[in-house]
């Protein structure tokens, strides 16, 4: 009795070769056509890392920031503005409940002042794109 071996390495590698190669265009593709979320990225991320700070998760700050440079593709220097954005709304929530731990019989004055921080830096905002949109100001070539 003869048994006939057939060598199934070389053709099973040979669809394992084409099914990578096909799996990594597809994920190419898929990597190239996603869209920009600028909402997600600059507003929804930092909020997050703001919850994950007080609660006292800081790993997750990386994985945040890797969500955040998919997000937003048109500019690479995203997650340093979300960075910046989650610091400064840890910063803000610490320091609101810190005062209100400190001085529970001021509740509405430490409010005030709480709240007051985050409307200073939008009039900041909102004066800085007002001057830098002028025609006059800017840069010049």
């Amino acid at each position: 009795m003869t048994t006939v071996r057939i060598d199934t390495t070389r053709i099973g590698g040979l669809a394992l070769v084409r099914f990578v190669q096909r799996s990594i265009d597809g994920s190419r593709a898929t990597w190239d056509a996603r869209r920009d979320r600028p909402w997600m990225a600059f507003t929804a991320v930092p909020l997050a890392m703001t919850a994950s700070a007080l609660v006292g998760i800081w790993w997750t700050w990386l994985p945040l920031l890797c969500c955040a440079c998919v997000w937003s593709r048109a500019w690479q220097w995203s997650w340093l503005l979300t960075l910046q954005l989650g610091i400064v709304g840890a910063e803000w929530s610490y320091v609101g409940a810190t005062c209100l731990a400190q001085w529970p019989d001021l509740r509405i004055f430490v409010g005030m002042i709480w709240a007051s921080i985050p409307l200073a830096l939008a009039m900041a905002g909102i004066a800085n794109r007002e001057y830098h949109n002028l025609p006059e100001r800017g840069w010049k070539l």
